[in-house]
């Protein structure tokens, strides 16, 4: 959900959740990623976030944004869909673990939700278009937590 969200939070809220480390890395400021457009005007005196720890301190940076690299940016989208997975791998077994049928039911069925999520989020632009899970997406969880709730002893 947090790639799902990056861009509309970072612009309306000024929340970022792709890690500093990476976004440096790539060569993005936070003020990039909360102006993509670059449309924000700012008073004087005002020193807008940035977070590319290349200014010296006789330096100040610049109070605009810089255009997004939409190839940059992907890769540290990338790097978040990487790590969901690795995550998502990891969590496969636990609903097998739980002892409540219904526990174990709701589980398997997030778990496929999430797996699809993934794949949409791969197959498609998040930052510039809007991914959301379609009907056929909520169906086929439902029916994996059906199974499970079947199967669970």
């Amino acid at each position: 959900n947090h790639v799902q969200d990056c861009r509309a939070d970072a612009e309306n809220l000024k929340r970022c959740y792709i890690p500093l480390e990476w976004l440096n890395t790539a060569g993005i400021d936070l003020i990039d990623v909360f102006d993509p457009a670059n449309l924000t005007n700012y008073g004087p005196g005002y020193t807008p976030i940035r977070d590319d720890y290349t200014h010296g301190d006789d330096e100040l940076p610049s109070t605009s944004a810089k255009p997004l690299d939409q190839e940059k940016l992907s890769g540290c989208l990338n790097l978040m869909l990487n790590e969901a997975e690795t995550l998502l791998q990891k969590a496969q077994g636990l609903p097998h673990l739980l002892r409540d049928r219904g526990l174990t039911a709701q589980s398997a069925a997030i778990l496929h939700l999430a797996q699809r999520l993934l794949t949409l989020l791969r197959h498609d632009d998040p930052w510039n278009y809007r991914v959301s899970l379609r009907m056929i997406d909520w169906i086929g969880s439902a029916w994996v937590g059906l199974r499970m709730w079947i199967a669970h002893r």
